[in-house]
């Protein structure tokens, strides 16, 4: 809990600390606007412990169906900008349904307060080669989710804050 509220990043540093300290094997995010489906939860915990992986990003931009295009494209946006500053490259860098290991818990540190939080997590999983999957999930999308969470203005905020983490 903060006193005031840091943003996005430090709500999910705080997860992950948390979850460190308490010794969890497994750690997952998800975005509180209901965009994911609890049942997706599901598939990224299940890829995580039955294949072996470090890090499960679930991805809307597998399968866009259902995904506003304006999303679609700030989040293509986004995904290239991350490949070129950060030099990681997955279909959905933004996505907050995410599944940790407890080697990806004790490894990964993010230091971003801020939506650029998603594409650091994926760049310090990267820089401690662990092993990452995206599985493909449904994006539900309602007039309540679409005024939260990301933006197109907040892409240009991410990029510049992705440029000062590298």
């Amino acid at each position: 809990s903060h006193l005031i509220n840091m943003g996005s990043g430090a709500a999910t540093r705080t997860g992950l600390e948390y979850a460190k300290r308490s010794g969890y094997n497994y750690a997952v995010t998800i975005d509180a606007d209901g965009q994911h489906a609890p049942q997706d939860l599901i598939h990224v915990l299940r890829k995580l412990n039955n294949e072996k992986y470090d890090l499960v990003i679930g991805s809307r931009m597998i399968n866009t169906k259902g995904m506003p295009l304006i999303r679609i494209v700030g989040n293509r946006v986004l995904n290239i900008a991350t490949r070129i500053i950060l030099g990681v490259g997955v279909t959905d860098s933004q996505s907050g349904l995410k599944a940790f290991s407890r080697k990806a818990i004790e490894l990964i540190e993010i230091r971003s307060n801020g939506f650029e939080f998603c594409s650091e997590i994926i760049w310090r999983a990267k820089q401690q080669d662990l092993k990452i999957v995206e599985v493909p999930i449904e994006a539900i999308y309602t007039q309540y989710s679409l005024k939260k969470g990301q933006n197109n203005i907040n892409a240009l905020r991410i990029i510049k804050n992705l440029l000062k983490q590298k």
